[in-house]
């Protein structure tokens, strides 16, 4: 587990019992970077849950219902064969990227989870649009599921209004001249989810963004720097994820009919642009990009799936592809000894000792 999974744990338990999601009682900082993880290990807490163990059984619950939701993604992109997804998701599961996460207590499978969901909610929707309901004021079911999910996306954390934008601006240029005033509809109620933390949040803790975006992202040359650096590292373990989708965006390959897997790319890159202006991240095994790792694995099967002379080697390449994915969890400094050798949770050990 990582160190700063118990801080979640402190705002968490601080909330369950009635003094409020404050790290000390009438200090009002906001120093967790998703109130929806909090809310929810807070209510695990209140029920009498144990808020370590309830962490890392549900980071391992939205771990694998993440791989799942990946392997049985062909139900939702259009073109998708079965066999497609189930690639991916043997790439997923096999990326140390993604894997390391699902036991740390932290925030991250549940955030992966959200995005992936989202994303094959968006393609189905995209490739199905329903008709507009009587006089066009009613949300219908159909998007009901997607509203809610994308709220949830911007609770789980900051950059969830990022991915919910990408994907809400796609869906609009492509159903807003069919059903305009369900699409207006479905952009108010997410509103009307969002809006109302957004305000308590400016109330209670009196600024717009969480106290750790203030602390660790300052907008100079020197971050961008710092995040340029942190992505090319993130290459090393997804070398083999990434080279297929490379492959068809240089040919020219990607553009299809269906919207749903045409704002794969996009999204990705504008989520991949964000990390490199926040100046990546201090965490180990490449935290800021596991969320997105579901889609790029997505991209990449896809990719094979539609290069005629990459077919007859999807197997083969993702297989040896999956064993690089373990190796490189075992070997890249980056993942395996930043999480089995932490430095910071043994010093802060050494510290709580000596406090003690």
């Amino acid at each position: 587990m990582l160190d700063d999974a118990f801080i979640f744990f402190r705002y968490a338990d601080n909330f369950a019992a009635g003094v409020g999601p404050v790290y000390n009682a009438g200090e009002h900082v906001e120093g967790y970077t998703s109130f929806l993880w909090v809310a929810v290990l807070a209510l695990g807490r209140k029920l009498g849950a144990d808020t370590v163990i309830l962490a890392r059984v549900l980071g391992f619950g939205f771990a694998a219902a993440t791989l799942v939701a990946v392997a049985l993604a062909h139900r939702w992109i259009p073109g998708a064969e079965a066999r497609t997804t189930r690639l991916a998701a043997l790439l997923l599961g096999t990326c140390g990227v993604f894997t390391a996460w699902s036991l740390t207590g932290m925030d991250v499978a549940l955030f992966a989870f959200l995005v992936a969901t989202c994303m094959l909610l968006h393609a189905r929707l995209s490739r199905a649009p329903e008709p507009a309901p009587a006089g066009g004021l009613a949300l219908s079911s159909g998007l009901l599921g997607p509203v809610l999910l994308g709220g949830l996306l911007v609770l789980a954390r900051p950059e969830g209004l990022l991915v919910f934008g990408v994907l809400a601006l796609d869906l609009t240029l492509c159903t807003w001249r069919r059903t305009p005033a369900r699409t207006s509809v479905a952009l108010a109620a997410f509103t009307a989810i969002v809006l109302p933390h957004f305000l308590w949040r400016l109330s209670y803790y009196g600024y717009p963004l969480p106290n750790t975006f203030y602390a660790k992202v300052g907008g100079t040359a020197l971050q961008i720097e710092n995040g340029a650096v942190y992505t090319l590292r993130f290459l090393i373990p997804a070398a083999l994820v990434l080279l297929p989708t490379v492959a068809v965006l240089v040919r020219g390959r990607w553009a299809q009919r269906d919207s749903g897997g045409r704002v794969l790319p996009l999204l990705c890159g504008a989520y991949m642009l964000y990390v490199v202006l926040v100046g990546g991240d201090s965490m180990p095994a490449f935290r800021f990009f596991a969320p997105i790792l579901p889609l790029l694995c997505l991209m990449a099967a896809l990719s094979m799936q539609r290069l005629e002379h990459l077919r007859s080697f999807a197997v083969p390449f993702t297989l040896a592809a999956a064993v690089y994915g373990i190796a490189v969890t075992h070997l890249d400094s980056g993942i395996n000894e930043r999480i089995h050798r932490d430095p910071v949770s043994k010093s802060g050990m050494a510290v709580g000792m000596w406090l003690a």
